[in-house]
């Protein structure tokens, strides 16, 4: 007897709002998809679209290796453009044609758009077609609203994003995530979040805390902290319940983090954030 198992993959088609009505959310959005690029296990593939009154593929499906992830997010520009307004149903023609026929590539489409679209009915009928062929996740950052009929909802997730959340790298993070297959964290072995606190925190000033790390959460432990922009960060130190000081953290793609690859020690960890003199605003969210 022969028995074989076909795996199967999962391709992302990014289609990202340029338009400089993305302007508020697009650094923050441009961060987020590092991280989000970086958490995509290899042999998925993902492709860029970038629309403003028109679409442009910036990235045709690629297979994700180790060795591609930071040359794959370099194909999403770090600015907007200079179109006033985004044609979304244009990128969804474009999307259209990359959608994969093959019974071992499931593909996700996931959506930011920032722009009104003229036409609701016609945007409708475009997730509508696309949803029968994979799954659509829209991200919508702009005072537009898509209310989908009931028989409509079975492939397609929108998730309004609200202003807030549109300046934090973490919470746009955590929103891509949700698109990600359901088998994820077994494939990559992927830590959850545990715990997450936000401060208004003035120029100069300090904010510390505490939290506990359980027995079952000390592999691969990964402790960040973000604001409108890293260079609001002056200082960023942990210590462990041993009394062990953590004093350099990484900095990369407006992300200031530590990174413990090994087992961490269980119990009580203490964190202190200092911002510098002069941040963006005289009171900044961390």
């Amino acid at each position: 007897k022969l028995e074989y198992v076909i795996s199967q993959k999962t391709r992302y088609l990014l289609v990202l709002d340029r338009s400089m009505q993305a302007e508020q959310i697009w650094k923050h959005l441009h961060n987020a998809l590092y991280r989000f690029i970086s958490t995509i296990p290899t042999g998925d593939e993902v492709s860029v679209i970038t629309y403003g009154r028109q679409a442009r593929m910036k990235l045709p499906p690629t297979v994700v290796t180790e060795a591609n992830r930071v040359g794959i997010h370099g194909r999403i520009t770090g600015k907007v453009g200079s179109d006033a307004e985004g044609c979304l149903e244009c990128a969804l023609r474009e999307a259209s044609q990359l959608i994969s026929d093959s019974d071992i590539v499931k593909t996700k489409i996931v959506i930011v758009s920032a722009s009104n679209s003229d036409n609701q009915n016609e945007l409708k009928r475009s997730l509508e077609s696309l949803s029968k062929r994979s799954e659509v996740f829209a991200l919508m950052a702009g005072s537009q609203r898509i209310i989908l009929d009931p028989e409509m909802k079975d492939n397609i997730d929108i998730f309004s994003v609200d202003e807030e959340e549109q300046n934090s790298v973490d919470d746009l993070y955590d929103i891509l995530s949700l698109t990600l297959t359901d088998d994820v964290i077994v494939r990559t072995n992927q830590s959850v979040k545990f715990f997450s606190d936000q401060f208004s925190v003035k120029s100069n000033k300090r904010v510390s805390g505490k939290f506990v790390v359980e027995n079952s959460l000390r592999l691969m432990m990964t402790v960040m902290t973000t604001t409108v922009m890293k260079e609001d960060i002056e200082m960023f130190q942990l210590t462990s319940p041993s009394g062990i000081t953590f004093q350099f953290p990484t900095v990369e793609k407006g992300q200031v983090y530590f990174h413990f690859p090994q087992l961490s020690e269980p119990g009580v960890w203490s964190y202190l954030v200092k911002l510098t003199p002069s941040t963006l605003h005289p009171t900044v969210p961390v």
